[in-house]
């Protein structure tokens, strides 16, 4: 047990001579959320093929490093016993090497870098990878939505605003804009991309090396775009950590708009959708209750955890000096967190839109109630008679409350009224004809004038649906070449970690 624990206090340094507290290694343990074994594996082999290359350590010594770098990852994660004592994975590895080569050699790995650099460097790689595979589920949910709203591009409903009937819509103009907010979602997340996917390493504590290092050649092996150039801002730059997840809590925001849609959609009072019954609950008491528990998921549940790890993210960096502190460990951890979360709200988001069931006749009368149609009366009294639009407002307004006071709907109104109207606003009757007046009333015909661009007509909807699907290729372009990028970095550092361990 001496041995054993002299070896560990060599590992750690001579700095101190007591080892950790029981209370600091249960802090150290690591949380699902902290691990990064895959991504420390490729920095350290990127880092040791760039000192071999550039001469600062031997070939012999960099083959046995490799290794058994190469053999910690055949073994994976699981093959590493975690050691608490040593405090992370990186010191939990490089005593690993030194168990298998020896001080001497196992020790060069640590040359020209500090734990500051690989944590960022790792926290920036893991980064990336959750980026892209939040875009992909972005881009499959984008598809989703509209292959829905060209289901539905003709589907008759009421938008609402101040959850109060408004105009007629459909519902496949809703899922367009809905799939638009998600494709903003994307664009912050790629915009963020091109300032996570900057290599930190060479940086060191915070001042560099004094060894000959080539910073290119790892921003090459490992995939990155480009150099995170002040040594200083390599280690200290949060503020981007903070841009994703702060990008991730906008895309929560959104996902939980639409959940609040389709809870209050699937009520009985709504009664537009269903979800479906794999994605509900049913009550313990209440025999007749079927409970959208999933879209309810999206509405509240997820974002709230997310904001949470955001504002854990934010109170660690307030007012943290430039460098390394113990509490910027919580900035990587937070991230992953909020990544985790978002990805099972997405798998559950895809699901749910894909699954829904739309009661169409159920929809097309609500788009007849509460008077969505009497703008359209207005209009049509604008080109009719000539008169200015408020004039128009105020007529119609009139001829509203009369229509509510007698428990009418937009669908019995007639000349009549709106002469009386007219006459108390104006001084005289329209004599307006009866058919132009349904005419104008029918929530049909008022889509099938709304044809700008943007509108809610069938033919603008279908319109849009292309036109969206053609950018969602693009964005699988795009991201498939960075997904490429990294692929091939990552074969360029393999084949190069087999060569030198060769």
């Amino acid at each position: 047990m001496v041995f054993v624990l002299e070896k560990k206090l060599k590992v750690m340094g001579e700095r101190l001579k007591e080892k950790s507290a029981d209370e600091v290694i249960e802090y150290y343990k690591p949380r699902r959320e902290d691990t990064r074994f895959d991504v420390l594996v490729q920095m350290n082999q990127a880092h040791v093929a760039m000192l071999v290359e550039t001469g600062i350590i031997g070939r012999d010594d960099g083959s046995k490093i490799m290794i058994a770098l190469l053999e910690l990852q055949q073994m994976g994660e699981a093959g590493l016993k975690f050691d608490p004592y040593l405090n992370d994975q990186y010191m939990n590895m490089e005593s690993f090497i030194i168990g298998k080569v020896g001080e001497d050699v196992g020790g060069k790995l640590h040359t020209a870098r500090s734990r500051n650099d690989i944590i960022s460097c790792t926290v920036r790689m893991r980064a990336r990878a959750m980026i892209n595979e939040i875009i992909q589920q972005m881009v499959e949910l984008r598809n989703v939505l509209l292959q829905r709203a060209e289901e539905h591009s003709s589907t008759i409903m009421s938008g609402y605003t101040h959850t109060q009937h408004a105009q007629p819509i459909t519902l496949g103009h809703y899922l367009v804009a809905v799939a638009d907010i998600f494709e903003r979602d994307i664009q912050r997340l790629e915009d963020a991309y091109r300032r996570i996917n900057l290599n930190p390493l060479g940086a060191c504590a915070l001042a560099g090396t004094g060894f000959p290092i080539n910073r290119t050649r790892t921003t090459e092996l490992l995939g990155f775009d480009g150099l995170l150039e002040n040594t200083l801002d390599a280690i200290s730059s949060h503020d981007v950590e903070q841009e994703v997840a702060s990008d991730l809590a906008i895309l929560s925001t959104n996902l939980s708009r639409l959940g609040m849609d389709l809870v209050l959609w699937s009520t009985y009072e709504y009664g537009m959708v269903e979800i479906a019954d794999r994605f509900a609950s049913i009550s313990s008491i209440m025999p007749q209750k079927k409970n959208p528990v999933m879209a309810e998921v999206l509405k509240g549940g997820s974002v709230s955890r997310i904001f949470g790890h955001l504002e854990r993210m934010q109170t660690s960096l307030k007012a943290l000096p430039h460098g390394i502190s113990r509490d910027a460990g919580e900035v990587g951890s937070a991230l992953s967190a909020a990544f985790d979360e978002i990805h099972g709200v997405l798998k559950i988001a895809i699901e749910v839109v894909s699954t829904l069931t739309v009661n169409k006749e159920t929809m097309k009368k609500r788009a007849g109630e509460g008077f969505t149609t009497v703008t359209d009366l207005a209009d049509m009294i604008v080109r009719k008679k000539n008169f200015s639009f408020r004039t128009a407002h105020r007529i119609v307004g009139k001829v509203v409350r009369e229509a509510i006071e007698q428990h009418k709907e937009a669908n019995a109104i007639t000349a009549e009224m709106i002469d009386n109207a007219a006459r108390e606003v104006t001084g005289k009757a329209l004599n307006l004809d009866e058919n132009t007046i349904r005419e104008a009333l029918d929530p049909a015909e008022s889509l099938r004038k709304r044809e700008t661009i943007g509108g809610p007509s069938p033919r603008e909807v279908m319109r849009m649906v292309t036109e969206r699907k053609t950018r969602i290729v693009a964005e699988k372009s795009r991201l498939g070449q960075r997904l490429t990028k990294l692929e091939k970095a990552n074969d360029a550092l393999s084949a190069i970690a087999k060569q030198i361990a060769a």
